[in-house]
């Protein structure tokens, strides 16, 4: 479920790119991607202007999958603009030193 719901597909010679989604617009001229995976950060609401930042790169028919924090802010910001929103177990990355509530926000291009 969670791959059809993601879009995700096999791609084989694909080209991929790993950025800072805030310093991007200055690294390429005309960024469009079809694909966006992100992991932004999570501190005061940062993940918001990250993710919505990220959309504009897409091409049309593009999606962009990204871990936010599952809070209020984030719910009322991105909520309404998702194709699917998952939230994800508690603790789900208590691994990695942090027991922030977090979700998996799907966004297609605007």
């Amino acid at each position: 479920m969670l791959r059809s719901s993601l879009g995700c597909a096999r791609s084989i010679g694909r080209s991929t790119w790993r950025s800072n989604t805030v310093t991007l617009s200055r690294s390429l001229p005309n960024p469009v991607f079809d694909r966006i995976l992100m992991n932004p950060p999570f501190t005061h609401g940062a993940d918001i202007p990250h993710i919505l930042h990220a959309r504009k790169f897409l091409t049309p028919g593009g999606r962009l999958v990204a871990i936010c924090a599952a809070g209020p802010k984030q719910q009322a910001a991105l909520q309404p603009l998702a194709v699917a929103w998952i939230d994800l177990p508690a603790g789900s990355f208590a691994s990695e030193g942090t027991t922030v509530t977090t979700a998996i926000v799907v966004l297609d291009a605007a």
